[in-house]
């Protein structure tokens, strides 16, 4: 997915990924201060480990650091942290779970051991952090340097008694006055091991008199904690808000990967190969108003809506010019994306411009432009196409507007495929073309049946519309083949019920929107108004002037 796209989704998602961190952040912060979550409390200590002394010719020769990591590592064994927990007094606590509320490391740098204990008493956490600190003195001894007083007097002892062996043959081998090379050398051997015992001996009687100072030195004393260090509300509240911005962020991408949805023009040239030949706008309608509201080119001719349908008319006409524009068929992929909505408004838009038009309803499963205009559904084009004594002006209601006729379906037939496929239904289409400019057919959804396909193969252009929450792109493909079967010659696609926000975002829709001078220059709707005919159509329906004319809706209330 390229930058653009991705800004896009996060533009559409914007607000659900705002509201999911903002309520996160709420939710997090009222269970902190709610008191659902346990207080924790916690007490620090610090102990500095000496280095050894240099002079000491007894001293350890590991390092104060080396020291420290040795005495941190003892902390936390299982015996150590069993005694601590005896010099504390905590009982029914397995001691796996206790050390789970002490920290014992050593610093990198320095040598200096920090002990962190937690628990939901401050006192208790306090008694904790100083057993750490008295236990962890009390093991000193298993630095190595303080020696057991039975070990050492063993040692003076022996150490004695080498010393007057070794005397007592030094004094042998003085007394001969005739000794030999090798006597000499003993003799001289023997001198230096004396003096080598007499300074063992002095060193072992050192620990005996004078016992080594403490290594380790309390730097910090545990503390009673002023506040608890858990729950802490801000902190939870942003945690939890950046993880719900990450998680609505993520949702809201593998949720646009899986969603096929036709939404964009760029989608419909990626999907169909077509160009996007019309966006209209999805505006707020209401509730109970007649279907005729939705010809926004008739009742409200300075709309949004009525310059889009306008737009798409020009395209058709640019695009006709070496070829006669007579026949149109408008379908769609699947239902409920507006293409007798479309086929209406540009039917108007045509006569508008002086195009003698014929709005002809084909599609003969779920026929709705007489359900559109108002109109009595009595007879129609399979009337027409069973019986030769009737004739278009039999069938066709004429509108307002003067260019403008239409024919209903009329009857639904059983076999609506193979009637539109007939020959006789080509007759039918001749004589409608002989008495119009333009021609324009609604037609079932391509998609679904082969009803429309059959009449584009006989027009000279076909519209598909494609509503982005009703298409996705293997319907729509699958629309785009049917048509590409029979050869069809299709214009283009008309985007139907766009966002407007999506809408804005293209750099033409500026062309479609009305300025505060169009907005109070606009004229109130006009009605429409059915006149009779001879013969058995001539019942009609008259929308009531006043109903219309005094409703003071706003033209891009309604859309096509």
């Amino acid at each position: 997915m390229e930058i653009r796209g991705q800004l896009a989704v996060l533009r559409s998602w914007l607000f659900v990924i705002v509201v999911a961190a903002v309520l996160a952040g709420v939710a997090a912060y009222l269970v902190s201060v709610s008191g659902v979550l346990p207080l924790q409390y916690e007490a620090r200590a610090q102990v500095l480990v000496k280095p050894p002394e240099a002079s000491n010719p007894n001293a350890d020769p590991q390092t104060a650091q080396e020291l420290a990591n040795n005495y941190a590592e003892i902390a936390t064994g299982r015996n150590f942290l069993q005694a601590v927990m005896d010099r504390a007094n905590i009982e029914s606590v397995l001691v796996e779970d206790f050390a789970k509320e002490v920290s014992v490391r050593s610093d990198v740098e320095l040598p200096f051991i920090d002990i962190v204990a937690t628990d939901g008493s401050a006192q208790t956490a306090v008694d904790i952090a100083q057993a750490m600190v008295d236990q962890l003195i009390a093991s000193e001894s298993l630095g190595g340097e303080l020696l057991a007083p039975a070990f050492v007097e063993g040692a003076l002892a022996a150490t004695q008694r080498q010393i007057e062996r070794t005397r007592a043959r030094v004094d042998v081998l003085e007394a001969n006055p005739n000794r030999t090379p090798a006597e000499d050398l003993e003799l001289d051997s023997n001198l230096a091991r004396l003096v080598s015992l007499h300074q063992t001996y002095a060193a072992l009687l050192g620990f005996i008199t004078e016992p080594p100072a403490s290594r380790l030195i309390i730097t910090e004393t545990p503390a009673l904690p002023r506040e608890a260090v858990a729950p802490r509300p801000l902190f939870n509240a942003a945690i939890s808000s950046i993880l719900a911005l990450l998680v609505a962020t993520g949702v809201a991408f593998v949720w646009e990967r899986l969603d096929d949805r036709v939404r964009t023009a760029d989608d419909v040239e990626r999907v169909t190969g077509l160009p996007t030949i019309g966006t209209i706008v999805r505006m707020p309608t209401e509730r109970g108003r007649q279907e005729f509201y939705r010809l926004a080119t008739l009742l409200f001719p300075r709309s949004v809506a009525a310059e889009a349908f306008r737009a798409i008319r020009t395209t058709l006409e640019f695009a006709s010019l070496d070829r006669p524009l007579r026949m149109i068929t408008v379908t769609s992929s699947v239902p409920g994306e507006g293409k007798s909505v479309v086929s209406g408004n540009l039917a108007v838009a045509f006569a508008q411009a002086g195009r003698r038009t014929i709005l002809v309803d084909a599609d003969l499963r779920r026929p709705g432009l007489h359900t559109l205009f108002s109109l009595q559904n009595t007879m129609g084009l399979t009337d027409m196409v069973l019986s030769d004594g009737l004739g278009l002006a039999n069938v066709a209601h004429e509108t307002e507007e003067p260019n403008l006729r239409v024919v209903t379906s009329g009857a639904v037939p059983a076999n609506p495929a193979e009637l539109l496929g007939s020959q006789r239904m080509a007759v039918i289409m001749q004589r409608i073309l002989a008495e119009a400019d333009i021609v324009i057919l609604d037609t079932p959804p391509v998609g679904l049946v082969t009803d429309a396909a059959l009449a584009a193969a006989r027009s000279d252009s076909t519209l598909l519309v494609v509503s982005p929450d009703e298409s996705s792109e293997r319907v729509v493909r699958k629309a785009r083949e049917a048509l590409a079967n029979v050869n069809a010659r299709v214009a283009g696609v008309v985007l139907n019920n766009v966002s407007p926000r999506d809408a804005h975002a293209n750099p033409y829709y500026g062309l479609y929107r009305d300025d505060e001078k169009t907005k109070s220059q606009r004229s109130k709707p006009t009605p429409i108004k059915l006149r009779p005919r001879p013969g058995p159509t001539s019942d009609s329906v008259e929308e009531p002037r006043a109903a219309a004319g005094g409703s003071g809706a706003d033209p891009r209330e309604d859309q096509g």
